[in-house]
């Protein structure tokens, strides 16, 4: 007579944690607050101030400079051509 098949092995196995929720919620909170920080270091880095206000007046202040330089050589162009006729 054949002996009894052994035992199969558990699907799932219990483990026993060894951190608690509180620490999961602690590396949570942490991981944020770095998180957040890294943000502003970039926007930091990116606009040079963290001021959004300023950092757009003064992104619209050198868009209009930029446009008056256009203008200025296109004003530049056009005496050159009415010169010229």
């Amino acid at each position: 007579e054949a002996p009894p098949p052994e035992p199969e092995p558990p699907l799932v196995e219990v483990v026993q944690a060894r951190y608690g929720c509180a620490r999961l919620l602690l590396v949570g909170l942490l991981s944020t607050i770095l998180g957040a920080a890294l943000a502003l270091l970039f926007l930091f880095l990116v606009n040079g101030t963290l001021d959004f206000q300023s950092a757009a007046i003064r992104a619209a202040q050198d868009e209009v400079l930029r446009m008056e330089g256009v203008v200025g050589a296109l004003e530049m162009k056009v005496v050159e051509l009415e010169e010229g006729v």
